[in-house]
């Protein structure tokens, strides 16, 4: 084979060696692959799957989230001669047991969140979680060497029957797509993207790895869509670009809009956006600088595609200055068929077809498309390759027509267009557009349903929309043509219509649901309310809980009946934090505590919506800060610490050798600690160290100046929001400073250590770098509080052995040895 993808990756890491490839932020620390590491990591991924037995052909099932080490099993199977076959983690039981059936996979690469399904248990199964020593014992045995076969992978689709077909592609198809693509949407090693959607589908494979991996730019893998965890990744990343689908667009711009909302300045927010359009797009970004500080300030285009985009939407995001770029695709087609360019954007159009691509219409209206990008057939079934060509055509099922200039327009998928008793055709995204166009809902879907002999338009909508539903519906009749009209509609039991893995509605259980309700017209918007008490908890709580009992009563408690471990509360207090805006009091949330308790909590809490997040200055950590604290530091606490204390320093022999950062953690008994322990750090420590400080701290302006000046300190919330505290002290780690971190969690003076807060455990557990422990004792009293005489003590300070800790280790466990560790020094 002339040309493969591992040869475009060794090629392009060859050039781009030193550059960061991907990187993710899997807690509150990001991790980073230069494509050198990248290519390593491939490498022994390819030997260690070679030396478990994998033969050129294998099938190697990857069932896990997006993210480096999905990039890594990817390519290490493409390069020892397998076959890949991604599978997106929310796919049902049955899907699952078919394409097993169907594949026979050698190996299924999975992680600590995939489904422990039984059609696994016959097939040897690799954790993410244990890659790092997997591939590190497997180094010695990498090469070079590509040992690709002509089948790359094989993606799986629903189909319109529900049964999963197997969609082949090949190397060249995906190298054809790509290189397509890459005459539309050029991207240089300049670019950084990110990435939001899974990469088991090929659209995001091609977009978000292939395009960039083999022209040197950066990916980074978002763990989350919630919009205000989605909204700081941004901010901390400064993407230059982000490949989305519609809703992400539409979630986004809420964000945006909600914030204009809580600051009271709708009225700006509508003169601003009336006087953008009139301006070019670099205009428009300074107008909107404090927005696209949010943002980051370099996000300058998305790419969208996956489903019809929103208009307005899509034009609300160039006022700000930010081009939205749309395209159109298939599985089939890798997923290359059309797509506009960076300067020329139609939004009600998906462009045109790039070169090495071909595009007709048949005579029925169906889009068809040849290439080198189109695939051989579907695995194992050639009656189903066979109805989906027409001799070298892929018929996509979709239609749509050309206007005068090439530009390609859809119609509709040919299986939801709706034909009338009258013979005219309705094209149910056209309705849908009409009717979002309103800007009274924000989701619904048009069928064509049969309620009595002959078919009608008729429109669905989530039991949320239901106020707003029937305006919504008299506006869009008011222009759409007579045949397009919806003669009723329904409100679908839920706050969203169902959707399927790649966030398109699913309008065949949607028709099903219809026919056996019987189209009830109007429902009470109440029905089919998750839980009428509390129906939020209860959607976050079926996040973390496997299996969630239907008859879940408020007096369940959150240990012995949700079996809710340390770990499981905690993700719970985050994302109660992010979904609600209310900070839980981690002390509160016990094994005995009930859900009605936590509901109590959360009404007695903000009901504003989600919470401003705090800022974290980090000129403390700039060079002329550094050069004035590394000053005035040694003079002010060499003269107080000598002239109030006789210091003692043991245990600094643990610290030689020891690669930074690292995170120290000791207790906190004494006023004047914090600069005897500063003091007693070797000079190369110190000048590279941070200190932890209570947020509460900062309320003084004097102290807000003087923390980071003279001690380095950042804030972290003692009681206020955690996640946004624990993703700034991963900032300041993956600077490289180390921190210095008391997690008894405040000042206790003259008494003995008290017991740590958990989240020191979720910081040595998720932060990946040594915990040295330390220990402050002291013979008599320094300066305790509310004693202002200074005499002279005797103190000690005692450094401990680093502890290093794993992933998946017990937070709570961990907490207690770190606690233990420092108690005994």
């Amino acid at each position: 084979m002339a040309e493969t993808i591992i040869s475009r990756l060794l090629e392009a890491s060859r050039i781009h060696a030193d550059r960061i490839a991907l990187s993710f932020r899997p807690g509150f620390r990001f991790e980073r692959w230069t494509y050198r590491q990248l290519w390593s990591d491939v490498g022994a991924m390819s030997a260690m799957l070679r030396s478990a037995g994998l033969q050129p052909g294998d099938r190697v099932l990857i069932w896990a989230p997006s993210c480096p080490q999905w990039a890594v099993a990817f390519f290490g199977t493409l390069k020892a001669g397998g076959v890949v076959v991604p599978m997106d983690l929310r796919v049902s039981g049955s899907f699952v047991q078919t394409v097993i059936e169907k594949t026979e996979p050698r190996f299924a690469i999975v992680s600590q969140v995939t489904p422990d399904h039984p059609a696994l248990k016959d097939v040897e199964r690799l954790h993410f979680e244990d890659f790092s020593d997997l591939l590190e014992t497997a180094r010695a045995d990498a090469d070079d060497a590509d040992n690709s076969q002509e089948l790359a992978e094989i993606l799986f689709t629903s189909g319109t029957t529900g049964n999963p077909k197997g969609v082949m592609l090949t190397h060249e198809n995906l190298i054809a797509a790509v290189d397509s693509a890459l005459h539309q949407m050029p991207v240089n090693p300049e670019d950084r993207m990110l990435s939001v959607l899974p990469l088991s589908h090929v659209y995001e494979q091609a977009g978000g790895l292939l395009l960039p991996m083999w022209n040197g730019a950066g990916v980074t893998y978002a763990t989350s869509r919630e919009p205000q965890r989605l909204s700081r990744l941004i901010k901390d990343t400064s993407p230059t670009t982000m490949l989305v689908v519609p809703q992400v667009l539409d979630l986004l711009m809420k964000s945006i809009e909600r914030e204009v909302s809580r600051q009271g300045k709708e009225r700006v927010w509508r003169v601003l956006n009336g006087v953008a359009r009139y301006f070019p797009i670099p205009v428009r970004r300074l107008i909107f600088r404090s927005v696209h500080k949010r943002f980051g300030g370099s996000l300058v285009r998305f790419i969208c595609g996956g489903a019809a985009i929103s208009v307005p939407v899509a034009e609300a995001w160039e006022r700000l200055g930010v081009k939205v770029v749309q395209g159109y695709g298939a599985t089939e087609a890798s997923p290359t068929i059309s797509s506009s360019t960076y300067s020329d954007r139609r939004f009600d159009s998906v462009g045109k077809p790039p070169s090495g691509i071909e595009v007709r219409i048949a005579d029925d209206g169906e889009i068809q498309v040849r290439g080198r990008n189109i695939t051989p057939g579907y695995w194992q079934d050639e009656q189903a390759t066979a109805d989906t060509f027409d001799g070298e055509w892929l018929k996509t099922g979709d239609m749509g027509e050309f206007d005068d200039d090439g530009y390609l327009y859809l119609r509709g998928r040919k299986r939801h267009m709706i034909v009338l008793a009258n013979g005219m055709n309705v094209f149910p995204e056209d309705v849908e557009a009409t009717i979002l166009g309103t800007g009274l809902v924000s989701q619904c879907a048009v069928v064509g349903f049969t309620p009595n002999e002959s078919v009608t338009v008729h429109a669905v909508f989530p039991a949320s929309e239901g106020e707003s539903a029937s305006e919504a519906v008299r506006l869009a009749n008011a222009t759409l043509g007579d045949h397009q009209r919806v003669a009723d509609y329904s409100l679908w039991p839920g706050d969203a219509l169902p959707m399927t893995h790649t966030l398109k509605v699913k309008k065949a259980e949607i028709l099903d649901w219809l026919d056996s309700k019987d189209a009830p017209s109007q429902p009470d918007a109440a029905d089919g309310a998750a839980d009428a008490k509390s129906p939020t908890l209860y959607k976050i709580l079926a996040s973390i809980v496997t299996s969630l009992s239907e008859d879940v009563s408020p007096d369940f408690r959150l240990g012995s009946d949700l079996a809710l471990d340390s770990l499981g509360r905690i993700e719970l207090i985050v994302a109660v934090e992010e979904q609600l805006g209310v900070s839980l009091d981690e002390s509160e949330l016990q094994d005995e505590t009930t859900i009605g308790q936590v509901q109590g909590m959360i009404d007695a809490g903000p009901d504003t919506g989600p919470r401003i997040q705090p800022s974290f200055a980090a000129w403390g950590r700039r060079f002329w800060a550094r050069g004035i604290r590394g000053v005035l530091q040694p003079a002010l606490m060499s003269t107080s610490m000598r002239i109030g204390f006789a210091r003692r320093v043991t245990g600094t022999e643990h610290l030689a050798g020891l690669e930074h950062p690292v995170v120290f953690v000791a207790n906190h008994n004494m006023r004047s600690d914090v600069g005897l322990m500063l003091r007693s750090f070797p000079w190369r420590t110190r000048r590279r160290l941070a200190v932890a400080a209570a947020a509460d701290l900062w309320r003084n302006r004097l102290r807000a100046l003087v923390n980071p000046l003279f001690g380095n300190a950042f804030p972290i919330e003692r009681q206020g929001p955690a996640l946004p505290s624990l993703e700034n002290l991963g900032r300041v780690l993956d600077e490289g400073w180390s921190i210095l971190i008391f997690p008894e969690g405040d000042l206790y003076p003259g008494t003995e250590i008290q017991p740590f807060k958990t989240g020191i455990g979720m910081i040595a557990v998720e932060g990946g770098v040594p915990i040295v422990p330390m220990r402050l004792t002291e013979g008599k009293k320094g300066w305790p509080a509310g004693f202002h005489v200074v005499r002279r003590s005797k103190v000690e300070v005692a450094f401990g052995q680093p502890i290093r800790f794993r992933r998946g280790d017990s937070y709570r466990d961990v907490t207690m040895e770190i606690e233990d560790a420092v108690r005994k020094l």
